[in-house]
């Protein structure tokens, strides 16, 4: 643990530690992948199910959909990525202002409350154009609910200085420049964890170099056995 926490805290550095000039890091179009694990809802038994270990990734490769260009995004599950046994599940872009959107398959898990919900139309995942005291309605959220921006930090990130943002209320949010959420790149907001129902980055590598990782997993692309199904929220 102590090995992991050393990781985590070279990796996200406060500012003073290594003084620059802050400039925008843009979502990341290929070699990324985003490990995560998804805990299912307490069971009619009031017991945790097992989680499910997913990883996500975009290699590069274009798709256009509506005739709109994407990059193509896999989902797989082993501990490296191999193309034969991806599937791809969609498309990501950035667009000119920031933002971050998503397209693809409606429904990945039908326990998870997201694309189940939105039948194939794109969603917005990210807007890393936003101010403090702005809102923002994303694909999490059914219509009618929002996210209130309260605090933006900047914080070092392997070689740069990448803004995080916070939100009212919701403390275990984290958005984190050219990552994505603390909570999912798809689950976005981790929902709330007193509904038993949580998502969780384990770790996100850019070309093979690990630049962030969660201090509850002993790894970054852990398996079932030893992993506590109910777990802590970390706190960056």
């Amino acid at each position: 643990m102590r090995i992991a926490l050393f990781i985590t805290v070279l990796f996200l550095m406060p500012i003073h530690a290594f003084p620059q000039t802050y400039e925008y890091v843009p979502f990341p179009d290929s070699g990324a992948i985003w490990s995560e694990v998804y805990q299912p809802p307490l069971d009619m038994y009031g017991n945790f199910p097992p989680p499910i270990f997913e990883r996500f990734t975009v290699n590069g490769e274009d798709t256009i959909i509506n005739e709109t260009e994407y990059k193509k995004l896999y989902l797989f599950s082993d501990s490296v990525y191999n193309k034969p046994k991806a599937i791809c599940i969609g498309g990501i872009r950035e667009d000119e202002n920031k933002r971050i959107y998503f397209k693809g398959d409606t429904v990945i898990h039908d326990f998870k409350p997201m694309i189940d919900f939105h039948n194939y139309e794109e969603i917005l995942l990210f807007d890393f154009s936003v101010n403090v005291g702005d809102t923002i309605g994303e694909g999490n959220f059914h219509d009618g609910a929002w996210l209130i921006i309260n605090k933006i930090d900047t914080i070092q990130v392997g070689e740069y200085l990448r803004k995080r943002i916070h939100f009212q209320g919701l403390y275990w949010i984290k958005w984190i420049e050219g990552i994505g959420s603390v909570k999912g790149l798809l689950f976005t907001t981790g929902d709330l964890p007193m509904n038993g129902l949580n998502n969780d980055v384990i770790c996100f590598k850019q070309n093979e170099e690990i630049l962030y990782f969660n201090v509850n997993y002993p790894e970054c692309f852990p398996v079932l056995s030893g992993i506590e199904t109910k777990k802590m929220i970390i706190q960056i």
